[in-house]
C-alpha cells in the first residue's frame, strides 16, 4: 500500500444480496494504465483470483466503513 490515493484503488468483491451478501476488499496498484477502469479491465482471471486471495472482509476495511455482516 502506498500513501497516495492516486497510486492505487480499492477493489470490492461482492457476492449475493441481502443477508447473504458477502463483501471483501483489497487495494490494487496498477502497473500499466493508471486509470482504474482500464487497469481493472486488463487484469486476467488469475490476477483477479490472486487479488481476491489477498482481500480482507468488509468488517476490517475502511473502504466499506467497517461494514458488519447483514443478519
Amino acid at each position: 500500500m502506498t500513501s497516495h490515493d492516486r497510486d492505487e484503488f480499492a477493489i470490492v468483491f461482492e457476492k449475493g444480496s441481502g443477508s447473504n451478501r458477502v463483501r471483501r476488499v483489497t487495494r490494487y496498484r496498477p502497473t500499466g494504465d493508471p486509470r482504474c477502469d482500464i487497469a481493472l479491465a486488463q487484469l486476467s482471471d488469475a490476477e483477479l483470483c490472486a487479488l481476491f486471495d489477498e482481500s480482507q472482509t468488509a468488517l476490517t476495511s475502511p473502504q466499506t466503513n467497517y461494514e458488519l455482516p447483514s443478519k
